[in-house]
């Protein structure tokens, strides 16, 4: 065992249920289980942002338990916050290897990007400090922060996103860093709570010469309040626009990543998916992922799938769940109450629905796990919440929804889009980027089906393709 960590995190029915996340193997959980027995749940692999890979809930704490159980795990390894030899991450990020500035794609959309990344690297903290990356998704942003965060090394870079540093992660020694890079930082709620810390750190890097590097969805003069809260300039550095690339570029894009993740997917496949009416670029990488797990489950399953029909299957809207552009009143009915199945080895389920509409969230439960039977998907989930979020509130909901992931423990998030009728319709793909990015900054995959197309079967196989994605 590498490094652990325990964390109080109370459940609906336990208020003194804690969170143990470790380093190391299975078989490490099996000495914990065995020397601390009933209060241990079961023991699950995640991929978690803090470099984790296995979780279980200690349930029933009292405060001598948890000292016995800290004092037992420091013996086997120390906790997060204390290797002097890691480098320094905050909560949400690791950090990518595979994304270098060796396998970086420059093309005309983002040869200023790079050039001004390839200056912080020989001259970090100098000229372009604050170094402001700004530009729609997939085009880039995180891949080259990434390669900073490799080739600004050695020694401790604070590698980690806007929502984790917003959600108050644990640093370890901040002072000892020499360089932050903040990936979507647009997505950084400041709190009456945060904003004090928020406020010093920023400008604790600039005023050593340190080298502060931020990403963005937005151009720096969307976001002046953040500017305020934080007391920082992005003006005073060096923003650089990324733009969406060439059709051509993005097929190098998607084969690259298809490559480097081992999807069975080539340029053929590709030009079909750029063909594809649904395709949308700024979701490629789910996209390559989704051909990558089905035709793993596929396999799996005995089947042999073209590349072709992969393609196919994905893009297509599917089956029809029934024939109007929503269920009716009888289907809504038959549906009513539905829960998924219980199951030993299942991750832990957090469902939203817009408020109003729980009887929909019923029925669309239902389809979830009966599309996943008829796709061959094995995995199975535990609902450990149901809870409605306010359609008509643009502000602060996919925030709402990230704390609720993270109290409840949810390994995986279903959520139905907002409805036609409501004020954040209009914002639908704005809403959906930062619901996904907020919850896997806490290990959290995204299962996303849009309200305008829950009666075909397509968003409901993406939802679990994504869920096995980040949760394999």
């Amino acid at each position: 065992m590498k490094k652990w960590e325990l964390r109080l995190e109370p459940g609906s029915h336990d208020s003194a249920r804690y969170e143990l996340l470790i380093q190391g193997e299975m078989k490490d959980m099996a000495r914990i289980v065995k020397k601390f027995g009933a209060m241990c749940g079961r023991p699950v692999k995640v991929n978690h942002p803090e470099g984790f890979n296995l979780r279980i809930y200690l349930h029933e704490m009292t405060h001598g338990l948890v000292e016995k159980v800290s004092a037992y795990l420091q013996e086997a390894a120390p906790p997060l916050g204390t290797e002097s030899s890691q480098p320094l991450e905050g909560r949400g990020s690791a950090g990518d290897p595979q994304q270098t500035f060796d396998n970086f794609v420059v093309g005309p959309g983002n040869r200023f990007a790079h050039a001004a990344a390839a200056s912080v690297v020989a001259s970090p903290g100098t000229m372009y400090n604050p170094l402001f990356i700004y530009g729609v998704p997939s085009c880039g942003k995180t891949h080259i922060l990434n390669a900073l965060a490799a080739a600004l090394g050695p020694g401790p870079i604070l590698l980690t996103t806007g929502p984790a540093l917003g959600a108050g992660g644990r640093m370890g020694a901040i002072d000892a860093a020499k360089a932050l890079l903040v990936d979507d930082i647009h997505l950084m709620e400041v709190t009456d709570k945060n904003k004090p810390a928020l406020a010093k750190l920023f400008p604790s890097f600039l005023e050593r010469g340190l080298q502060v590097i931020v990403t963005s969805l937005y151009a720096p003069r969307a976001l002046a309040g953040l500017e305020e809260a934080l007391k920082i300039s992005f003006a005073k550095g060096w923003a650089v626009d990324m733009k969406q690339p060439s059709a051509a570029v993005q097929a190098d894009l998607m084969a690259a990543l298809a490559q480097r993740c081992g999807a069975a997917l080539g340029m053929e496949g590709i030009q079909k998916l750029q063909e594809s009416s649904g395709f949308n670029y700024g979701e490629f990488p789910k996209i390559v992922m989704r051909c990558k797990v089905l035709d793993e489950t596929e396999r799996s399953n005995g089947r042999k799938t073209s590349e072709e029909e992969i393609v196919a299957r994905l893009m297509g809207p599917g089956e029809r769940l029934s024939p109007g552009e929503l269920p009716s009143e009888a289907e809504l009915s038959a549906a009513k109450g539905f829960s998924l199945p219980h199951a030993a080895q299942a991750l832990p389920l957090a469902c939203f629905y817009p408020r109003g509409q729980e009887a929909l969230m019923s029925w669309v439960l239902a389809r979830f796990h009966g599309i996943a039977a008829k796709a061959g998907i094995r995995r199975s989930y535990r609902e450990v919440l149901r809870e409605a979020y306010d359609a008509d509130e643009p502000f602060g909901v996919a925030f709402s929804i990230g704390e609720a992931c993270r109290r409840s423990g949810a390994g995986a998030a279903l959520v139905l889009g907002p409805g036609k009728e409501s004020k954040l319709a209009a914002q639908a793909g704005a809403f959906s980027h930062a619901v996904e990015h907020i919850l896997r900054s806490c290990g959290t995959a995204t299962g996303w089906i849009p309200a305008a197309e829950i009666v075909v079967t397509r968003p409901y196989l993406a939802a679990h393709l994504d869920l096995i994605a980040l949760h394999p």
